[in-house]
């Protein structure tokens, strides 16, 4: 099945992965775009990455806060933030910027 944003062309051929995510996150008209042009929006934060369980992933598993049941086992991935939101499996200050700032000691935007 193809979604398309204006009726005219499918819109996953022609956005790299990252925009697709802000679209479906933020909507159309989202100014985020690869290479830092966001950062003049306001209220638009740049995209970050954050490091989960690979069992349940979630941030606060790996944190060590509301572990699963395997996440004393489990590896870690990183998933970006957008993608996390989007997802809806644990509530975004488990994986705000400050969160990671104050766990992980810093944060690693995505480019």
């Amino acid at each position: 099945m193809q979604v398309f944003l204006d009726g005219n062309e499918p819109w996953e051929e022609h956005m790299t992965e990252e925009r697709q995510l802000a679209v479906l996150e933020h909507g159309p008209d989202d100014r985020r775009q690869p290479g830092g042009s966001e950062q003049n929006v306001p209220g638009v934060t740049t995209d970050y990455w954050v490091t989960v369980c690979s069992a349940c992933r979630c941030a606060s598993c790996w944190h060590g806060e509301f572990m699963c049941g395997w996440g004393r086992t489990a590896s870690t991935v990183e998933m970006l933030a957008s993608v996390l939101r989007i997802e809806g499996r644990e509530h975004r200050d488990n994986f705000s910027e400050e969160k990671l700032k104050a766990v992980c000691g810093s944060v690693r935007y995505a480019t």
